[in-house]
C-alpha cells in the first residue's frame, strides 16, 4: 500500500458538453484537470504479512479519521493468494500534520484475524468477502456511534453479484445484516442488476442522503462505469439509480475509447468548495478483457461551488 500526495497544476482545454442524460445537472460542469503527484518517502507504508490471512496481497478499501482517537482506521482486503477474500483493519496515529507519521512501523493491524470473513452457511453462502466501505453515524438516542460496512462478495450467487451490509458499534467487531427483503433473495441492500459485477465502492453522506458510489461492470464487466445508489437510512431503503446515469460515453467532446473506455473506483471528495471525482480509467483492451487494460488515475473537478453533491443540484 502506497501513500501519494497531489496538487493541481493546470486545466484541461476540454470539457463536457450539455448533451447527455444528466443535462444541466452534472456533465456540463465536469472538467479534467492536470495534477502533479508526489510519492511519500516511506512507501510502501503497508505490506502483506510474512504469514497469516493477508500474506498474499492486500488492497485498500477505505480510511476513516477517528477524531476522539486522533487515528486513521484503515480497512483493507487481503488474502493468502491473489484475489482478496477477507477484510481487515489496521490503525495508525495521525501525527502532527496528519500524514508524516504514517509508515510501515506505525501502522498496526487490529488483531491477527480479519474483521469480516466469508460465511459459507445459509443464507450467506459466501466464499469471498472484500471491498469494505465503512461509514459511521452518531446516534443521538443511544449517544454512541453506529458503524456500517458495505462489502462485495463471491459465492453461490456468483461473482460480485451485489452489495451486502455488516454493522458494528466500535468499528472493530462486526455482525452481518442479511437483507431478507431483497427482491432477488440474495441479501443485498438494494436490488442489483443480473449479470453485473459490483466491486469497489465508496460510502458518504450529502445532507440527509446516503450515497454509494460504485464501480459496476454490466454484462460481466463489458464496460465498467460509475453507478450511484442512495437512501435516507444507512441500513435500509437503498435503491440503485440508472446504471447509465454517469456513463462515460455521454461525456460528449471528451470521451474516447482510447482513454476512458472503462471507468472504475469512482471516489468523490469535496475540496475547497468543489466536488472532485477520482477514478481509474483505461482504454479498450485489444483482448476485450478489462483485466488486460492499462489503468491510470484520473481527477475530474465539478465546476460548481456548492455544499451539495452535483447530482442533487
Amino acid at each position: 500500500m502506497y501513500l501519494f500526495g497531489w496538487k493541481r497544476i493546470g486545466k484541461s482545454t476540454q470539457s463536457l458538453s450539455r448533451s447527455g442524460s444528466l443535462g444541466s445537472k452534472l456533465l456540463p460542469n465536469l472538467h479534467n484537470k492536470f495534477y502533479a503527484t508526489f510519492e511519500d518517502s516511506h512507501n510502501p507504508i503497508f505490506k502483506p504479512t510474512p504469514q497469516g490471512w493477508d500474506s498474499g496481497s492486500i488492497r485498500l478499501d477505505s480510511v476513516l479519521y477517528i477524531a476522539e482517537e486522533d487515528s486513521y482506521y484503515i480497512y483493507y482486503s487481503g488474502t493468502t493468494g491473489s484475489i482478496q477474500d477477507h477484510i481487515g483493519l489496521a490503525i495508525v496515529k495521525t501525527g502532527e500534520d496528519g500524514y508524516s507519521n504514517i509508515n510501515e512501523h506505525t501502522i498496526v493491524r487490529y488483531g491477527r484475524s480479519p474483521i469480516v470473513s466469508p460465511d459459507a452457511a445459509a443464507p450467506y453462502l459466501e466464499t469471498m468477502t472484500s471491498q469494505g466501505a465503512v461509514y459511521r453515524d452518531w446516534n443521538s438516542t443511544s449517544q454512541s456511534w453506529h458503524w456500517y460496512l458495505y462489502y462485495s462478495y463471491r459465492g453461490s450467487n456468483g461473482t460480485l453479484p451485489g452489495i451486502r451490509l455488516a454493522i458494528s458499534r466500535d468499528g472493530k467487531h462486526w455482525e452481518k445484516d442479511f437483507n431478507f427483503s431483497d427482491p432477488r433473495e440474495m441479501g443485498h441492500i438494494f436490488e442489483s442488476n443480473s449479470g453485473a459485477y459490483y466491486e469497489w465502492h465508496q460510502i458518504f453522506k450529502v445532507g440527509s442522503t446516503y450515497v454509494l458510489s460504485m464501480e459496476v461492470g454490466p454484462e460481466h464487466g463489458k464496460r465498467w462505469r460509475a453507478v450511484l445508489a442512495t437512501s435516507q437510512f444507512p441500513d435500509h431503503g437503498w435503491a440503485q439509480l440508472d446504471e447509465n446515469l454517469l456513463l462515460q460515453t455521454q461525456w460528449k467532446g471528451f470521451y474516447r475509447d482510447s482513454t476512458i473506455y472503462h471507468v472504475a473506483t469512482p471516489a468523490w471528495y469535496q475540496i475547497n468548495g468543489k466536488w472532485h471525482l477520482f477514478a481509474q480509467a483505461c482504454s479498450k483492451p485489444m483482448t476485450g478483457n478489462y483485466i488486460d487494460g492499462h489503468w491510470e488515475l484520473w481527477v475530474f473537478e465539478i465546476d460548481i461551488n456548492s455544499n451539495r453533491f452535483p447530482y442533487f443540484e
